[in-house]
């Protein structure tokens, strides 16, 4: 997003479809907690366990948001129009869920672990690529 929007006057982002955006360091911390929990002798309950960063948005407010956060931190040089479309007027190749949220309800039980949410997440990320 921050390479396209320093380089188009507009992007187009769908805002039909809801999502949790994960930062990977977040999810790669949580998995690093359950190794070191399944290691300390903890009883892990087998199964599937979901992670994403908290909180839902769709990828058309969370583009703004990015936009927002990205000039803010001079990420972003230039002006670029974040403009809402629906999924059938985006060009995508595969078809996507309207709602795509995972419960997360188990690896918070599991490990009793807070999860931040994704609009921190994003500040984190952005700032790193700030440095």
């Amino acid at each position: 997003m921050l390479r396209l929007m320093n380089e188009k006057d507009e992007i187009k982002v769908v805002d039909d479809q809801r999502g949790s955006p994960t930062w990977a360091f977040d999810l790669a911390s949580v998995i690093l907690t359950l190794i070191k929990t399944v290691d300390s002798g903890k009883n892990v309950p087998f199964g599937i366990y979901h992670f994403t960063n908290e909180g839902n948005i769709t990828w058309f407010e969370f583009a703004k948001e990015i936009y927002r956060q990205g000039r803010e931190l001079a990420l972003i040089k230039k002006e670029c129009a974040v403009k809402p479309c629906t999924s059938a007027e985006y060009p995508a190749k595969v078809k996507r869920p309207a709602f795509s949220v995972l419960d997360k309800s188990k690896i918070k039980t599991a490990l009793g672990i807070d999860i931040p949410s994704w609009d921190a997440s994003l500040k984190g990320f952005l700032k790193t690529c700030a440095r």
